[in-house]
């Protein structure tokens, strides 16, 4: 027991040191349309909630009134990067779904 419990512990020491960084960090960021306040930079801004504890919308949020109904976001990332993995999180409410 005592070997499995050292490796585990040597385990999460290896996990913890290969995280990746936020390359996309308080960079410049853009979309086609705002919905509900939720302005591009809200994406990139670290913060995870949804909602403030004052009730303002914290994370980007699209419209719907586009007349090609497409919606987008962008980030400039300033230089080039070798990017290996995208993460991205969704709502997890539907308060305001369109």
């Amino acid at each position: 027991r005592m070997k499995t419990i050292t490796v585990i512990i040597l385990l999460a020491i290896y996990v913890s040191r290969i995280k990746a960084n936020n390359i996309a960090f308080g960079k410049p960021t853009k979309q086609l349309t705002t919905g509900y306040s939720g302005t591009s930079e809200n994406a990139v801004d670290g913060n995870f909630k949804e909602w403030s504890s004052l009730g303002v919308f914290e994370c980007t949020h699209s419209s719907a009134s586009t007349t090609s109904g497409l919606r987008w976001w962008a980030v400039d990332l300033k230089e080039h990067y070798k990017v290996k993995h995208v993460l991205t999180y969704g709502r997890n409410s539907t308060c305001c779904c369109e």
